[in-house]
């Protein structure tokens, strides 16, 4: 058994647990690929580097694809795991929430 994600138009649009006899009787112009890593709906797949990608949270953050995660355009706090923040994406900073 394992993870197989459906591509379509290089989207992930469903992932399934199944056997690669299963995925093989599947039809020809559904695009299955394994899923070494975590990969859900809406991730991208580039078959490029044939490797998932998780969606880009904002539009000026850019991808890390050796991290295989997407980075923002300043450095994250330095108490980022400690206090709340969120991104503040029309003035490229982050913002601490108050809760």
């Amino acid at each position: 058994m394992g993870y197989y994600a459906k591509v379509i138009n290089g989207t992930v649009e469903e992932v399934i647990v199944a056997d690669q006899d299963f995925i093989n009787t599947l039809p020809e112009e559904e695009d299955w690929k394994a899923c070494i890593e975590l990969t859900g709906n809406g991730f991208v797949y580039d078959y490029t580097d044939q490797a998932f990608y998780p969606p880009q949270p904002w539009p000026s953050w850019t991808l890390n694809k050796t991290l295989r995660e997407y980075e923002p355009p300043v450095p994250f706090p330095d108490d980022f795991s400690l206090m709340a923040y969120h991104w503040d994406e029309d003035n490229l900073q982050f913002l601490r929430t108050n809760i």
